[in-house]
């Protein structure tokens, strides 16, 4: 079956190209409900520290401006050798008005107009119909992504980013060790930790992506914005489409809504921090020791793989490969080896300490002739990172640190910041990140 891209990913993936300025789009750009008072009043803040999750939100895990007594940091604390950046108010710009109410983002390929006038391009201000605003679009491209403002946007940047850039070079690894180990964050890769430095932010939006439409028939579709009565912006936004394309809208946000607060993230900024996978896998505690028999019923024997290369996961997992147990197999007659897959694998850390790592694991010493969980037991191992598809977010900087880590072999730590991608042409970055599963 071909590989659906989900749409939080096809809507990252072409709304990042519409306009590199603004940085990285959030399709959820709602705050965790779940946070503190002042982070659902106002959402993410300079200074976080997070990543975008699966779904296309923003996972905040601390702030680096904010004290370490401040309720984001309950209850897991901060990373060691934490020291909050002290700001001024000149430290940061800010231009609560910078986007018209009303304001259009989109693909190239989809051609906007109202009921008055004609317009096309990747960006219009769609003037009022009677007491609402009205939005047609069409598209004869099989893909295509949408964000409209009824109610325009503001933004907000740091000025004086030198103290950022060297506080993420020098914490980064502590930032991942917190993140994988007091945060409990298993998922995330060695690349995918941000400090956000600007964003841009609304009151009400509604977003809509499309992909694997019919090639060459063109389709439409429209929105319509009526006033919000009542912070019921579900009722005041809607979505018209034809039955032959698949667009898929959002509209937002469904609580909390507040014209004079604008809390709703569309667009991040920041550093995109990333460490050596070596370095990463040995936040983990390097050589580990099985510690107790690895559940039977927990692996599915039925599904074997290709032992000639590691088969990735729906999210990250580690490949155990202990080179004495394996030429052990051999010499019992083993020609070759049937990874199979485990929903998690207790282990201990070199204290031997027992630590559930809830991620799939892969045994490359398993075969239908031999017992798998033969002398596992107290068998030292050494974990070597698969990392998964589907759970990566989509990001250009991703393709500038990697370029970093391999050119620069003795550094460990790469940054980049948002600004840094946005001249880029989008076929390079396309060229050098895959961004969709093979069929």
């Amino acid at each position: 079956m071909p590989y659906s891209e989900p749409p939080h990913a096809v809507y990252a993936r072409l709304m990042v190209s519409v306009d590199e300025s603004r940085g990285y789009p959030l399709y959820i750009p709602e705050p965790d409900s779940r946070l503190p008072d002042d982070y659902d009043r106002t959402g993410p803040k300079i200074g976080d520290v997070g990543v975008v999750a699966e779904d296309g939100s923003f996972d905040v895990f601390f702030n680096i401006c904010l004290p370490e007594n401040h309720p984001i940091h309950h209850p897991h604390g901060v990373p060691s050798n934490f020291k909050q950046v002290i700001l001024n108010h000149r430290d940061i710009r800010e231009f609560p008005r910078i986007d018209t109410k009303g304001l259009v983002l989109a693909t190239r390929s989809v051609s906007q107009r109202t009921l008055s006038s004609s317009l096309s391009g990747n960006a219009a201000v769609v003037t009022p119909a009677g007491t609402a605003l009205s939005y047609e679009f069409s598209s004869s491209s099989s893909e295509g992504a949408i964000l409209a403002l009824p109610e325009g946007a503001g933004k907000a940047d740091l000025a004086n980013h030198f103290e950022f850039r060297q506080v993420a070079l020098e914490n980064a690894a502590s930032w991942y060790h917190f993140a994988c180990c007091h945060l409990g964050r298993t998922s995330i890769n060695n690349d995918s930790l941000y400090l956000i430095t600007g964003f841009h932010k609304t009151s009400s939006w509604s977003l809509a992506s499309f992909s694997q439409a019919e090639r060459n028939t063109a389709f439409s579709f429209s929105f319509t914005a009526g006033p919000v009565i009542n912070g019921n912006v579900a009722a005041a936004y809607s979505w018209a489409q034809g039955v032959t394309n698949s667009v898929l809208p959002r509209s937002g946000p469904e609580q909390g809504y507040n014209q004079d607060s604008p809390n709703q993230t569309l667009f991040i900024r920041g550093y995109k921090i990333a460490i050596r996978e070596g370095a990463f896998i040995s936040l983990l505690g390097g050589r580990t020791r099985v510690s107790a028999a690895l559940p039977r019923a927990r692996f599915d024997q039925s599904r074997p793989f290709n032992s000639d290369r590691a088969v990735p996961g729906s999210s990250p997992g580690y490949l155990s490969c202990d080179r004495q147990h394996c030429t052990q197999g051999r010499q019992r007659g083993i020609s070759r080896s049937l990874p199979h897959y485990a929903n998690e694998a207790l282990v201990g850390t070199p204290t031997q300490t027992e630590a559930i790592i809830p991620f799939p694991v892969m045994l490359c010493n398993i075969a239908t002739d031999v017992d798998p969980y033969d002398g596992l037991d107290g068998l030292d191992v050494s974990l070597q990172r698969v990392p998964g598809v589907s759970s990566k977010a989509y990001h250009p900087a991703d393709v500038i640190n990697q370029f970093l880590l391999d050119h620069f072999p003795s550094a460990d730590v790469a940054v980049t910041h948002d600004s840094q991608w946005c001249n880029i042409p989008s076929e390079v970055t396309h060229l050098y990140l895959p961004l969709r599963r093979p069929n």
